[in-house]
Protein backbone atom coordinates (compact mmCIF):
# COMPACT_ATOMS: atom_id res chain seq x y z
CA UNK A 1 0.00 0.00 0.00
CA UNK A 2 1.72 3.27 -1.43
CA UNK A 3 2.17 5.59 1.94
CA UNK A 4 -0.39 9.01 1.80
CA UNK A 5 2.13 10.62 4.06
CA UNK A 6 5.10 9.88 1.84
CA UNK A 7 3.16 11.23 -0.86
CA UNK A 8 2.74 14.37 0.65
CA UNK A 9 5.68 14.85 1.60
CA UNK A 10 7.69 13.88 -1.55
CA UNK A 11 4.60 16.35 -3.65
CA UNK A 12 5.63 19.65 -1.35
CA UNK A 13 9.58 18.92 -1.55
CA UNK A 14 8.83 18.54 -5.24
CA UNK A 15 7.02 22.16 -5.52
CA UNK A 16 9.33 23.79 -3.04
CA UNK A 17 12.03 22.71 -5.86
CA UNK A 18 10.26 24.03 -8.79
CA UNK A 19 9.54 27.65 -6.97
CA UNK A 20 14.06 28.31 -7.55
CA UNK A 21 13.73 29.30 -11.45
CA UNK A 22 12.11 32.42 -11.88
CA UNK A 23 14.73 35.25 -12.36
CA UNK A 24 15.64 38.62 -10.82
CA UNK A 25 13.32 40.40 -13.91
CA UNK A 26 10.27 38.38 -13.12
CA UNK A 27 10.74 38.80 -9.49
CA UNK A 28 8.81 42.01 -8.15
CA UNK A 29 12.09 44.18 -6.88
CA UNK A 30 11.81 44.93 -3.21
CA UNK A 31 12.39 48.21 -1.91
CA UNK A 32 15.26 48.63 0.56
CA UNK A 33 13.09 48.33 4.12
CA UNK A 34 11.21 44.92 4.77
CA UNK A 35 8.15 46.48 4.89
CA UNK A 36 8.17 47.80 1.83
CA UNK A 37 9.55 43.90 0.60
CA UNK A 38 6.20 42.60 1.15
CA UNK A 39 3.87 41.80 -2.07
CA UNK A 40 1.78 44.85 -3.27
CA UNK A 41 -2.02 44.04 -4.03
CA UNK A 42 -2.17 44.84 -7.65
CA UNK A 43 -5.18 47.13 -7.94
CA UNK A 44 -6.48 45.66 -11.44
CA UNK A 45 -5.49 42.34 -10.97
CA UNK A 46 -6.33 41.25 -7.85
CA UNK A 47 -6.98 37.23 -6.90
CA UNK A 48 -7.65 36.48 -3.16
CA UNK A 49 -10.05 33.60 -3.96
CA UNK A 50 -9.79 30.11 -1.88
CA UNK A 51 -10.62 27.10 -3.54
CA UNK A 52 -12.80 25.24 -1.17
CA UNK A 53 -11.22 26.85 1.49
CA UNK A 54 -7.62 26.76 0.29
CA UNK A 55 -4.80 28.89 -0.40
CA UNK A 56 -4.75 30.01 -4.52
CA UNK A 57 -1.88 27.20 -5.60
CA UNK A 58 -0.95 26.91 -9.16
CA UNK A 59 -1.66 23.18 -11.33
CA UNK A 60 -0.90 21.50 -8.12
CA UNK A 61 -1.84 17.83 -7.60
CA UNK A 62 -4.53 16.75 -5.32
CA UNK A 63 -2.59 15.15 -2.47
CA UNK A 64 -1.07 18.68 -1.82
CA UNK A 65 -4.54 20.70 -2.02
CA UNK A 66 -5.63 18.03 0.78
CA UNK A 67 -1.97 18.69 2.99
CA UNK A 68 -3.19 22.55 2.77
CA UNK A 69 -6.34 21.82 3.58
CA UNK A 70 -5.05 20.01 6.51
CA UNK A 71 -2.84 22.80 7.58
CA UNK A 72 -4.77 25.76 7.17
CA UNK A 73 -7.63 24.00 10.06
CA UNK A 74 -4.63 22.82 12.22
CA UNK A 75 -2.45 26.15 12.26
CA UNK A 76 -6.18 28.14 12.82
CA UNK A 77 -5.17 30.31 9.79
CA UNK A 78 -7.13 33.48 9.50
CA UNK A 79 -5.29 35.75 6.93
CA UNK A 80 -4.69 34.45 3.57
CA UNK A 81 -4.49 36.41 0.26
CA UNK A 82 -2.74 36.14 -2.94
CA UNK A 83 -2.16 38.81 -5.65
CA UNK A 84 -1.13 37.74 -8.70
CA UNK A 85 2.31 39.05 -10.31
CA UNK A 86 3.13 40.18 -6.78
CA UNK A 87 3.00 37.09 -3.91
CA UNK A 88 1.10 36.90 -0.97
CA UNK A 89 0.55 36.09 2.43
CA UNK A 90 -0.67 33.42 4.88
CA UNK A 91 -0.37 33.72 8.61
CA UNK A 92 -2.67 33.26 11.97
CA UNK A 93 -2.72 34.97 15.22
CA UNK A 94 1.39 34.11 15.68
CA UNK A 95 2.59 34.62 12.40
CA UNK A 96 2.37 36.67 8.81
CA UNK A 97 4.26 34.40 6.00
CA UNK A 98 4.87 36.75 3.26
CA UNK A 99 6.02 34.71 0.24
CA UNK A 100 7.15 36.08 -3.36
CA UNK A 101 5.33 35.13 -6.66
CA UNK A 102 6.58 32.43 -8.37
CA UNK A 103 5.43 28.49 -9.00
CA UNK A 104 3.61 26.76 -6.56
CA UNK A 105 5.45 29.26 -3.94
CA UNK A 106 2.11 29.00 -1.40
CA UNK A 107 3.41 25.73 -0.41
CA UNK A 108 6.75 27.74 0.78
CA UNK A 109 4.83 29.70 2.57
CA UNK A 110 2.75 26.62 4.47
CA UNK A 111 5.89 24.61 5.14
CA UNK A 112 7.36 27.66 6.69
CA UNK A 113 3.70 27.90 8.71
CA UNK A 114 4.07 24.65 9.35
CA UNK A 115 7.97 24.64 10.72
CA UNK A 116 7.69 27.68 12.79
CA UNK A 117 4.64 26.81 14.60
CA UNK A 118 6.40 23.57 15.61
CA UNK A 119 8.81 25.77 17.02
CA UNK A 120 6.52 27.93 19.22
CA UNK A 121 5.37 24.92 20.53
CA UNK A 122 8.69 23.80 21.22
CA UNK A 123 9.60 26.72 22.56
CA UNK A 124 6.16 26.63 24.64
CA UNK A 125 6.98 23.65 26.15
CA UNK A 126 10.09 24.58 27.67
CA UNK A 127 9.41 27.47 29.00
CA UNK A 128 5.40 27.53 29.79
CA UNK A 129 5.10 30.53 27.23
CA UNK A 130 6.19 31.65 24.27
CA UNK A 131 5.70 35.91 22.58
CA UNK A 132 2.15 36.63 21.81
CA UNK A 133 3.59 39.19 19.34
CA UNK A 134 3.08 38.77 15.68
CA UNK A 135 6.29 38.09 13.83
CA UNK A 136 6.59 38.77 10.26
CA UNK A 137 8.65 36.24 8.04
CA UNK A 138 9.57 37.46 4.39
CA UNK A 139 10.33 34.45 2.59
CA UNK A 140 12.48 35.68 -1.19
CA UNK A 141 12.46 33.41 -4.16
CA UNK A 142 16.09 33.12 -4.73
CA UNK A 143 19.10 34.57 -2.52
CA UNK A 144 19.82 37.42 -4.85
CA UNK A 145 16.41 38.53 -3.64
CA UNK A 146 17.30 37.71 -0.09
CA UNK A 147 20.53 39.72 -0.50
CA UNK A 148 19.44 42.60 -1.76
CA UNK A 149 16.55 42.77 0.80
CA UNK A 150 18.71 41.99 3.84
CA UNK A 151 22.20 43.04 2.56
CA UNK A 152 23.80 39.81 4.37
CA UNK A 153 25.70 37.50 2.70
CA UNK A 154 25.21 33.16 1.63
CA UNK A 155 27.07 32.45 5.15
CA UNK A 156 24.39 34.54 7.21
CA UNK A 157 20.82 32.62 7.00
CA UNK A 158 18.42 35.07 8.83
CA UNK A 159 18.25 38.45 9.34
CA UNK A 160 16.03 39.82 12.00
CA UNK A 161 14.99 43.44 12.81
CA UNK A 162 12.48 44.07 15.72
CA UNK A 163 9.05 41.69 14.56
CA UNK A 164 10.54 40.91 11.22
CA UNK A 165 12.31 38.05 10.08
CA UNK A 166 13.85 37.44 6.47
CA UNK A 167 15.01 34.09 5.83
CA UNK A 168 16.78 32.52 2.96
CA UNK A 169 15.31 30.62 0.04
CA UNK A 170 13.71 27.07 1.61
CA UNK A 171 14.97 25.11 -1.14
CA UNK A 172 18.39 26.71 -0.50
CA UNK A 173 18.42 25.36 3.25
CA UNK A 174 16.93 21.98 2.27
CA UNK A 175 19.66 21.43 -0.02
CA UNK A 176 22.00 22.84 2.35
CA UNK A 177 20.64 20.62 5.09
CA UNK A 178 20.16 23.52 7.38
CA UNK A 179 16.53 24.23 7.70
CA UNK A 180 16.98 24.14 11.74
CA UNK A 181 17.67 27.63 10.98
CA UNK A 182 14.41 28.19 11.19
CA UNK A 183 13.19 26.91 14.38
CA UNK A 184 16.77 28.67 15.75
CA UNK A 185 15.86 31.97 14.55
CA UNK A 186 12.38 31.43 16.24
CA UNK A 187 13.83 30.81 19.35
CA UNK A 188 16.20 33.57 19.31
CA UNK A 189 14.11 35.78 18.46
CA UNK A 190 11.41 34.99 20.65
CA UNK A 191 13.91 34.75 23.80
CA UNK A 192 14.46 38.35 23.28
CA UNK A 193 10.81 38.82 23.54
CA UNK A 194 10.10 37.04 26.78
CA UNK A 195 13.14 38.52 28.57
CA UNK A 196 12.18 42.26 27.12
CA UNK A 197 15.55 42.16 25.31
CA UNK A 198 17.61 41.23 28.76
CA UNK A 199 19.93 38.60 27.48
CA UNK A 200 23.08 38.40 26.54
CA UNK A 201 23.66 37.52 22.47
CA UNK A 202 25.52 34.15 23.76
CA UNK A 203 22.48 32.98 25.26
CA UNK A 204 19.87 34.27 22.77
CA UNK A 205 22.31 32.45 20.29
CA UNK A 206 23.47 29.42 22.09
CA UNK A 207 20.61 28.66 23.94
CA UNK A 208 18.56 28.39 19.86
CA UNK A 209 21.26 26.19 18.80
CA UNK A 210 21.04 24.29 22.08
CA UNK A 211 17.22 23.79 21.45
CA UNK A 212 16.97 22.95 17.65
CA UNK A 213 19.70 20.45 18.14
CA UNK A 214 22.46 22.20 16.23
CA UNK A 215 25.71 20.99 17.72
CA UNK A 216 26.49 18.61 14.96
CA UNK A 217 25.81 21.68 12.14
CA UNK A 218 28.05 23.95 14.10
CA UNK A 219 31.14 21.19 14.78
CA UNK A 220 31.31 20.68 10.99
CA UNK A 221 31.20 24.30 10.64
CA UNK A 222 33.78 25.18 12.49
CA UNK A 223 36.22 22.37 11.32
CA UNK A 224 36.71 24.28 8.31
CA UNK A 225 38.77 27.04 10.02
CA UNK A 226 42.52 25.89 12.00
CA UNK A 227 42.44 24.87 15.59
CA UNK A 228 44.22 27.75 17.01
CA UNK A 229 41.62 30.14 16.40
CA UNK A 230 38.94 28.12 17.99
CA UNK A 231 39.84 29.83 21.15
CA UNK A 232 37.48 32.63 22.59
CA UNK A 233 36.75 34.11 25.92
CA UNK A 234 32.88 34.59 26.39
CA UNK A 235 33.63 38.48 26.40
CA UNK A 236 35.10 37.93 22.65
CA UNK A 237 32.20 35.58 22.13
CA UNK A 238 29.63 38.17 23.01
CA UNK A 239 31.42 41.12 21.00
CA UNK A 240 31.35 38.84 18.04
CA UNK A 241 27.55 37.93 18.28
CA UNK A 242 27.29 41.93 18.82
CA UNK A 243 28.94 42.84 15.08
CA UNK A 244 28.72 39.60 13.27
CA UNK A 245 30.77 40.72 10.13
CA UNK A 246 33.50 38.21 9.14
CA UNK A 247 32.45 34.62 8.97
CA UNK A 248 35.19 32.29 10.33
CA UNK A 249 34.94 34.54 14.02
CA UNK A 250 30.84 34.30 14.13
CA UNK A 251 31.00 30.45 12.89
CA UNK A 252 33.08 29.82 15.86
CA UNK A 253 31.31 32.47 18.10
CA UNK A 254 28.12 30.38 17.32
CA UNK A 255 30.24 26.95 17.91
CA UNK A 256 31.26 28.73 21.50
CA UNK A 257 28.23 30.24 22.34
CA UNK A 258 26.53 26.86 22.04
CA UNK A 259 29.11 24.92 24.02
CA UNK A 260 28.75 28.02 26.73
CA UNK A 261 24.75 26.95 27.11
CA UNK A 262 25.36 23.30 27.15
CA UNK A 263 27.92 24.01 29.91
CA UNK A 264 25.56 25.37 31.48
CA UNK A 265 22.30 22.86 31.27
CA UNK A 266 25.19 20.20 32.20
CA UNK A 267 26.40 21.30 35.01
CA UNK A 268 23.01 23.31 36.59
CA UNK A 269 20.15 21.66 34.55
CA UNK A 270 17.41 22.92 32.26
CA UNK A 271 15.48 24.10 35.33
CA UNK A 272 18.02 26.35 36.39
CA UNK A 273 18.02 27.86 32.75
CA UNK A 274 14.93 28.36 32.34
CA UNK A 275 14.95 30.43 35.74
CA UNK A 276 17.78 32.62 34.72
CA UNK A 277 15.15 33.52 31.52
CA UNK A 278 12.17 33.82 33.09
CA UNK A 279 14.10 36.34 36.01
CA UNK A 280 15.21 38.08 32.94
CA UNK A 281 11.91 38.53 31.60
CA UNK A 282 10.87 40.03 35.31
CA UNK A 283 12.97 42.87 34.83
CA UNK A 284 15.84 41.20 37.12
CA UNK A 285 19.40 42.16 36.51
CA UNK A 286 21.72 39.48 34.70
CA UNK A 287 23.40 39.69 38.20
CA UNK A 288 20.11 39.11 40.46
CA UNK A 289 18.71 36.64 38.10
CA UNK A 290 22.11 34.42 37.70
CA UNK A 291 22.18 34.98 41.15
CA UNK A 292 19.76 33.13 41.85
CA UNK A 293 19.17 30.61 39.32
CA UNK A 294 23.15 29.75 39.81
CA UNK A 295 24.44 31.15 42.92
CA UNK A 296 26.81 32.83 40.69
CA UNK A 297 26.43 36.79 39.37
CA UNK A 298 26.60 36.72 35.94
CA UNK A 299 30.76 37.63 35.21
CA UNK A 300 31.24 34.15 38.13
CA UNK A 301 28.96 32.46 35.74
CA UNK A 302 30.83 33.21 33.22
CA UNK A 303 34.08 32.28 34.66
CA UNK A 304 32.66 29.47 35.81
CA UNK A 305 31.54 28.45 32.33
CA UNK A 306 35.32 29.24 30.72
CA UNK A 307 36.53 27.20 33.60
CA UNK A 308 34.56 24.26 32.08
CA UNK A 309 34.73 24.42 29.29
CA UNK A 310 37.47 23.48 26.79
CA UNK A 311 38.77 26.59 24.20
CA UNK A 312 36.62 28.81 26.09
Amino acid sequence: MINTKVLIGVSLLLLVSLGCGKSTEEQTKPAESAQAARPIPLQSDTDTSLVEGVPPVLKTSALVVEELKRLTEQHKINRNEYWSGAGGVVGNDYFEIWYTDGPATITHGMRMLDDIMKARGEFETYFGRAPMETLVILLPLEMEHYSSWTGREWWYYSEIKADTMTIQPLYILSKRSLMLAIPHEYYQWAMSKITNNGAPRWLEEGFASHLSGEGNVLTQQIDEFPDETHAMSPKQVEDVLIREESRQESRIAYYQSYRMVKTLVDSFGDEKLKQAVLLLGQGHTRDEAFEQAFGLSYEQTLESIADRTEHI
